[in-house]
């Protein structure tokens, strides 16, 4: 660029006027109808997404419920298995016990010959 194109450019850009921000305004021309679908269809998307957020609601309760019933069955497994244990020592120890019986009654009984 030559200088006198520079200089010519700088006196346009001095002599232009300060551009103007333009801001956003809503036309008379933008049909009704258009208006009256993109106000409709926000209201429907708004209710659906409120059913949706009501639906992950009820959700979170359910889940918190089968949370606290696997909770439970597992504390109720606990105990079974505690009872389970001690069942099987308490029969153990009953044959123990059974076996000693014998021996003090076989030494007991006379012996038949």
């Amino acid at each position: 660029m030559t200088t006198e194109a520079k200089a010519a450019a700088d006196q346009m850009t001095e002599d232009a006027p300060p551009a103007k921000r333009e801001h956003w305004t809503i036309d008379k021309r933008i049909p009704l109808a258009l208006m009256t679908g993109l106000l409709f269809q926000g209201a429907v998307f708004t209710w659906w997404a409120s059913k949706l957020d009501s639906r992950v609601e009820a959700g979170d309760h359910r889940i918190a419920k089968l949370e606290s019933k696997d909770s439970e069955q597992r504390a109720d497994r606990d105990r079974m298995i505690r009872l389970e244990e001690r069942i099987i020592s308490m029969v153990e120890e009953q044959r123990r016990m059974n076996g000693k019986l014998e021996l003090l009654l076989d030494e007991r009984r006379p012996e038949r010959r």
